[in-house]
């Protein structure tokens, strides 16, 4: 590959990611490590900064474990400076308990998304090449895996793009050397406490024409795998998915005989809009715990899945929101939507006998006070034209109502949030007729075309 194919290459994947708005809109912030990889990255996107005109950043994250941590600050502050960027330094002051690895990689990640949404970035670039890819493969093909496991590293995840995923190490090390780019070195690669650099420097040193045979038929398969399983999802979202407005909604039976490995992608990725753009770190034990509670066929209470999503077992369906509360509250006016439904107002000459349940007369004097539409309330109750309480839950249990149907059926409130009609259920309501045909109007449902 030449030097001009690699810089032509990031230049094009750079238009692609900015399809949706002009290039001079966006701004990247480069995820720095001081190595060969992120270097060569970081030199490639300040050329194309200047020739493009998009505006970035870049930033080093200090893992105290890199001898030539002060050596790298000093430069990328003196690159910054003469490239009139901005370089950015954190230290990662807590240390890990156990699995250096994991802890590091959550922790680069969410602080990189808190930088995010502080400055608005609209990218953000790792230097993640083919051989991370291959190593990553290979380490997925140890000890029990399944096809899931051989997806691979992905280019796009998020907000995250990986621009350099199909370059070799071997061409990156050229470009950098051919354009005198400085990087650093880490000691801590030739540690091989860590398993990704122990199978680096212990396995996939092999140089046999077979091992190359059998790495990029890895990598191939990969790419395959990954076309096949996008094919699948999409297929499988037009069965699964039944609404995801105002929450997401799943067929329950068609959910569950995915496999529990093809559950967890599907949740994944479905949630993201629910999880910055990002994947859940969930321990398979959370996901065991998911998939046992979502199995029951009965109404349930939320499964807290993460801080901001909340499952709900609904009988037939699963309910999946970002936020606990779901309550949504609407003026009552003509012609005013409701999910599904719509609500005709109208002075309507009063017929004793006539309301039925999907309409109600009631004085004008409670729509010049304020009639509102909103969802149930745990504890809420009407009284009945026997001036008893009744609980809205047991309407609700009398119906059968799932979960769902809670959560979205429309109530009707006066300006004191007093139960004046449930739709659909009941006109048992303790409610004074009009008394004068010039004093009345008609409240009507009608399902939504």
């Amino acid at each position: 590959m030449s030097f001009y194919d690699l810089e032509r290459k990031i230049q094009k994947k750079i238009i692609r990611y900015c399809s949706d708005t002009s290039v001079q809109e966006n701004k990247i912030l480069i995820a720095y490590s001081g190595g060969a990889d992120s270097s060569v990255l970081l030199s490639i996107v300040n050329k194309l900064s200047a020739k493009m005109n998009f505006k970035y950043d870049f930033v080093y994250i200090n893992h105290y474990m890199n001898q030539n941590t002060n050596h790298i600050i000093n430069f990328g502050r003196e690159f910054a400076h003469a490239n009139e960027t901005n370089f950015i330094y954190h230290d990662i002051k807590e240390k890990p308990l156990s699995n250096k690895e994991l802890f590091f990689r959550k922790y680069r990640y969410k602080y990189l998304n808190d930088l995010k949404k502080k400055a608005q970035y609209s990218f953000i670039f790792t230097a993640h090449h083919y051989n991370d890819q291959i190593e990553t493969l290979y380490m997925r093909t140890r000890g029990k895996y399944n096809w899931t496991n051989l997806l691979g590293v992905q280019e796009y995840r998020g907000y995250v793009r990986r621009p350099l995923l199909q370059i070799k190490k071997k061409d990156i090390f050229s470009y950098a050397i051919k354009h005198g780019i400085p990087w650093f070195f880490d000691n801590t690669n030739n540690d091989n406490i860590f398993f990704r650099n122990k199978i680096r420097n212990t396995v996939l040193i092999n140089k046999s024409s077979f091992y190359y045979m059998f790495l990029s038929l890895l990598n191939k398969y990969s790419k395959i795998n990954f076309y096949f399983f996008n094919k699948q999802l999409e297929k499988n979202k037009r069965k699964i998915i039944i609404s995801e407005s105002p929450f997401i909604v799943l067929n329950k039976l068609n959910f569950l005989n995915l496999s529990d490995n093809y559950k967890k992608i599907f949740f994944q990725l479905i949630l993201k809009k629910y999880n910055n753009g990002n994947l859940l770190m969930n321990k398979n034990t959370k996901w065991s715990a998911l998939w046992s509670y979502i199995s029951k066929n009965k109404n349930l209470k939320d499964f807290t899945l993460s801080k901001e999503i909340f499952v709900n077992n609904s009988k037939d369906l699963i309910i999946i929101r970002n936020f606990k509360k779901y309550q949504k509250k609407i003026d009552l006016v003509d012609e005013a939507i409701w999910n599904k439904y719509i609500f005709k107002i109208e002075e309507k000459d009063f017929v004793a006998g006539k309301q039925g349940l999907n309409c109600i007369y009631i004085n004008k004097n409670l729509l010049s006070e304020g009639l509102f539409v909103r969802n149930w309330n745990i504890g809420d109750f009407y009284i009945d034209r026997s001036n008893k309480k009744k609980k809205v839950s047991k309407l609700f249990l009398k119906n059968k109502f799932n979960n769902y149907k809670k959560m979205v059926h429309p109530l009707i409130v006066n300006s004191n949030d007093e139960i004046l009609w449930i739709p659909e259920l009941t006109n048992e309501f303790n409610l004074n007729n009009p008394n004068s045909k010039n004093n009345c109007i008609k409240i009507s449902k009608e399902i939504l075309n």
